[in-house]
Order: structure tokens, then sequence, then C-alpha cells
């Protein structure tokens, strides 16, 4: 660097704590490195004490090179979106009309038995106040239902 540069006041006061971090007593080696950091004290100093540890620098710039490619089949994954089945031609419609009332009645059916059986087991992620009210409204289910069939 050209000494006849005159420094800011900024540049000044960084490149005073940079000489204060690192110990390094010799300013115009204090200015050289600061500059090749963009005056950016943080970077500098943190690069310059890893080289002093032997250890490589954080602030590595990016590699130029692509990433490599995987070429071991069972490391690689395959994601597929799957589309929905939307009937063609007669036996396409012949096979909906047919499979529609059991697609029906199974799909109800689950969500019957998803439904009661949140309320005999508790959800982990529900508090035990829901639980509680879950189980008071079965109870008052119950007994309605009870009465109904008693008479």
């Amino acid at each position: 660097m050209a000494e006849d540069v005159q420094l800011s006041s900024n540049q000044t006061e960084k490149l005073l704590q940079f000489q204060d971090l690192t110990g390094i007593e010799d300013i115009e080696r204090c200015r050289n490195i600061l500059d090749n950091h963009n005056w950016d004290l943080e970077v500098a100093t943190q690069v310059t004490l890893n080289m002093r540890e032997g250890a490589p620098s954080v602030y590595r710039p990016l590699p130029r090179s692509p990433p490599p490619v995987v070429a071991n089949p069972p490391d690689q994954r395959v994601y597929l979106a799957v589309r929905s089945w939307q009937p063609t031609g007669i036996l396409g419609w012949g096979f909906l009309f047919i499979s529609f009332p059991f697609q029906f009645m199974y799909s109800t059916l689950m969500k019957l038995a998803r439904f009661t059986l949140n309320f005999i087991r508790a959800d982990p992620r529900r508090s035990k106040f829901i639980l509680f009210l879950k189980i008071k409204l079965l109870f008052y289910v119950t007994c309605d239902l009870g009465w109904v069939f008693a008479d």
C-alpha cells in the first residue's frame, strides 16, 4: 500500500483496534490485512487469529466447482407427485359407479372410528381439560341415549 494515502478517522480507529486485538506491532502489516478484508475488523481479526492457531479460515470463499453428484442409487431420494385417478371411458366410469358406495362407506366408518377413538384415548398434544370435556360430553350423550332406549 502507498503510504501517502490518508486514512479516514474510522479506518484509523479500526487499525488501532486491530493492532490491540491481534498484538501485531507493524502498522503497515495491519493496514494491509485490513485492506485485504475490506476494512471489516471482525473478519480480519478472526482470520488473523485462526492463522496463528493453525485453524482454517471461517470466512473461506465458496468453492467455484459444483457440488459432487451422488452416484450411489441407494443414497438418492426420488419424490414423485401422484395424480389422483380420473375415470376415462366407459369402463372407468363403470368402475367409479360400482366402487363409489364402498369407498363412501369405508371413509365414513373410518371417520366415525377416529371420532370415537378420540373420546377414548387422550391426545398428548391437548390439555387435560379438553379430555375432561370430551368424557363429560360422552357421558351426557350415553345417558340421553339410555333414556331413549329405556322407553
